[in-house]
């Protein structure tokens, strides 16, 4: 990776270092607005730029994975601080009915997820954000499922099913939050506001399983732990953190159902690039 870096064109350089921190505002924006982790555009982003430093295609999705949850830890806080700010955090729902099972399965994901195939996540993720597209399209449609969210074994089902599949993908749970949320009834504000949370418990153990998993790989690039690169890391977080905030505020002050909308339009447009590249030959 030194060797392609050292070849790349300083113009093209300036461009994936630009596109980083827009990537950075970008998840953070709708980390902010929607209770998001902004793992979607992350991933996508960091695997893209990754190919394009030439690092091996069986490191790629395990590094963009596992260095967006990383970005998501101090997003997840700051984003959920200004929702409760706001009086869109349901402490009691977050604590007493997510927080354990969402921690049960974020510690299964981040024990397992670093030796699954690299193919094998990309083409999970792009289906699991296609999916989730899907639904934000058709939700302006849909009534809840059901009056409340379910009890005993449904919410471990649920909490350790998000937890599991959010690290799995380097997502912070809160998309797969708010579906479950609004499905059951739970407001939009308030689902948005407690899921906003979601990230921290999740990527926190998940992205320690990644730093484990990924710690005696061979050729990886510069400045990683495992399977986390601190260089993206740190050109990620910063956007992210100060864009998170200005999402929380426009999340208070704007429909949802448009703002949804691009969102879904954003998750299908990925997925089908993440499917197209899983199908071609690896570079």
């Amino acid at each position: 990776m030194e060797t392609l870096l050292a070849q790349l064109p300083q113009q093209e350089i300036l461009l994936l270092v630009f596109g980083a921190l827009l990537a950075g505002i970008a998840s953070g924006g709708l980390a902010g607005l929607l209770g998001v982790g902004g793992g979607t555009i992350t991933v996508a982003f960091l695997y893209y730029i990754f190919s394009s430093l030439g690092v091996a295609p069986d490191h790629r999705m395990h590094l963009a994975i596992g260095t967006s949850l990383a970005t998501i830890i101090p997003v997840s806080l700051h984003s959920m601080h200004g929702h409760r700010k706001a009086g869109a955090v349901d402490a009691d729902l977050f604590r007493g009915y997510w927080l354990a099972p969402l921690l049960a399965g974020a510690i299964l994901g981040g024990a397992l997820n670093g030796y699954v195939p690299d193919a094998a996540l990309r083409i999970g993720f792009a289906a699991f954000i296609a999916v989730i597209g899907v639904y934000y399209i058709a939700a302006g449609q849909t009534r809840p499922l059901a009056p409340h969210l379910p009890p005993g074994i449904g919410r471990w089902a649920l909490g350790c099913g998000n937890g599991l599949i959010s690290s799995s993908f380097g997502v912070g749970g809160g998309a797969l939050g708010v579906v479950a949320m609004t499905a059951h009834a739970v407001p939009i504000h308030k689902a948005v506001g407690t899921s906003a949370g979601f990230g921290a418990v999740i990527a926190v153990p998940a992205s320690l399983g990644y730093i484990l998993s990924g710690w005696n790989a061979a050729g990886l690039p510069p400045w990683s732990l495992g399977y986390v690169n601190l260089a993206g890391f740190a050109l990620i977080a910063p956007g992210a953190l100060v864009a998170a905030r200005l999402g929380v505020r426009i999340a208070h002050k704007l429909p949802q159902k448009s703002l949804r909308r691009v969102f879904a339009a954003f998750l299908i447009a990925t997925a089908a690039y993440m499917m197209f590249d899983s199908a071609a030959p690896p570079s």
